[in-house]
């Protein structure tokens, strides 16, 4: 994880309440090892396409391009952290992006290193990591 990166307020302001209250979503580049918030009102698979810098067409036509790039959603409750998923999106649903184990554990880590870092407490309710 990059260093200054962590969840703020300030990033819940802008980016949180995606498809529910509370609800913030990230993409991790396993690779860079840089967590990238999900804007509310952009699916995964158009803000991925747009990170990798290829079209949507592209990106429909070779899923494996997101292979390192593993989503998670954070629910945030009362200002706690009570939730977090790693590894399912539209990409995997929808396109069929596939992660190694490997990846989405690493993902998952740098997540949860990102909330430990930041500025809400976590009293995990649901700690999940989705392989598909």
């Amino acid at each position: 994880m990059h260093m200054g990166q962590k969840l703020t307020h300030a990033l819940l302001e802008d980016y949180g309440d995606r498809k529910k209250p509370g609800n913030l979503s990230v993409v991790t580049d396993v690779l860079r090892g840089i967590i990238t918030p999900v804007p509310r009102d952009v699916e995964h698979i158009v803000f991925v396409a747009r990170y990798l810098k290829v079209t949507k067409e592209q990106f429909k036509d070779q899923p494996a391009l997101a292979a390192r790039i593993v989503p998670t959603n954070i629910q945030i409750e009362n200002g706690t952290v009570v939730g977090v998923v790693t590894g399912i999106c539209g990409m995997e649903l929808g396109l069929g992006v596939r992660h190694t184990p490997d990846d989405l554990q690493k993902a998952h880590n740098l997540v949860m290193q990102f909330i430990a870092s930041g500025e809400f407490p976590a009293n995990l309710r649901l700690n999940k990591v989705i392989p598909l």
